[in-house]
Parts: structure tokens; C-alpha cells; sequence
């Protein structure tokens, strides 16, 4: 049960049977009941962040929206050729980021009897290969999102 109530995953992001986002208790749900009146304003703060990384990151490969639609922006990426280096340079400064997504779905071991294989989609095995998530979250200063922008600019 605990298996299934964590996505299907013992080890983050290695999903070995289908799974659920079903940790939530009580208390959270209360919590969350509050926290739920601010949810407008803070996805506008955290669009707010997402267009001052895009302005700063004019030639780094960012996460796009389609007009028309509006995103909350729980993650922001990028798509960088040396991803790894830039997340220790980063890591380094006490800088958290994550590499969300590095096992591409179809290579899942819950999906094994789909029959896909290395190879089968390119462009996704590609991106997990080469995005990184950037510090995300409402009131992430401008100060900051310079300064991680300037350290993925210089070594880009």
C-alpha cells in the first residue's frame, strides 16, 4: 500500500508498479484549506518569477506555454547541454535544484509491457537527459533569480 500511495515507487522517480499521489493526511488537508485563498496570488508571483527567468535566460531553452494558457509554474526548467555541470556549480552555492523526470516514462518498469525501448522516443529520452529544475517559488527575490541566471549564462 505504501508502494501504491507514493506513485508507484520505492526510490524517486524509479516507478515500478502504477501508483497514486495519496499521502495526504488530516492535518495536511487542514492546512491546505487555508493555505488555499492565497493559491491565485501566489501562482501570479510564481509567473512573475518564471518571466524574469525567461527575460535573464533570452538564449537558454526554457519551458514555454502556449498562448492562452496560463501555467502555475510548480517547476521551472531549462535545457542545457551541460546540465550536470551546471547543477554542482550550483549545488555548490547552496543553490538547490533537481533533475525532475530522468527516467522517461516509457522506459518505466510499470510500462514494461507496453514494449517501448531506448531509442523509441528520442525527443524525451533527450530532455531527461538535459533539463534541470531551477529554484521555484512565489517570493523568489529578483536578486536571486539574477544570480542563478548569471551562473547558468556563464558557464552556458
Amino acid at each position: 500500500m505504501k508502494l501504491i500511495r507514493n506513485y508507484g515507487q520505492k526510490i524517486k522517480y524509479h516507478h515500478n508498479t502504477f501508483g497514486l499521489n495519496s499521502r495526504l493526511d488530516e492535518v495536511q488537508a487542514a492546512v491546505l484549506r487555508i493555505k488555499l485563498k492565497y493559491l491565485d496570488d501566489w501562482n501570479k508571483k510564481r509567473n512573475k518569477v518564471a518571466t524574469a527567468y525567461k527575460n535573464l535566460l533570452k538564449n537558454i531553452k526554457t519551458q514555454t506555454v502556449p498562448d492562452g494558457y496560463f501555467s502555475n509554474y510548480h517547476i521551472f526548467i531549462v535545457e542545457l547541454d551541460n546540465r550536470d555541470e551546471i547543477k554542482k556549480i550550483l549545488d555548490s552555492k547552496n543553490i538547490q535544484t533537481l533533475i525532475h523526470y530522468p527516467i522517461p516514462i516509457h522506459l518505466q518498469k510499470c510500462y514494461e509491457r507496453m514494449g517501448h525501448k531506448k531509442g523509441d522516443f528520442p525527443i524525451t529520452e533527450t530532455a531527461s537527459e538535459r533539463i534541470l529544475s531551477l529554484p521555484m517559488f512565489p517570493n523568489l527575490s529578483l536578486t536571486s533569480i539574477k544570480e542563478i541566471s548569471n551562473y547558468i549564462i556563464e558557464r552556458s
